[in-house]
């Protein structure tokens, strides 16, 4: 899974999250972080 914020600070974009299986617990703490930090992410790519 990748985060990468968007350019002017709108929000994030996530790849590679298995939406499928809900994430590992890394990865659901990384996306609440990278939520709390750009307000808005944009899953590319998501399984499931």
């Amino acid at each position: 899974m990748l985060i990468t914020a968007l350019p002017k600070g709108f929000g994030a974009e996530v790849t590679g999250f298995d939406a499928l299986h809900g994430g590992t617990g890394d990865e659901i703490t990384l996306l609440r972080q990278a939520y709390h930090d750009h307000h808005l992410l944009v899953f590319r790519d998501a399984v499931g």
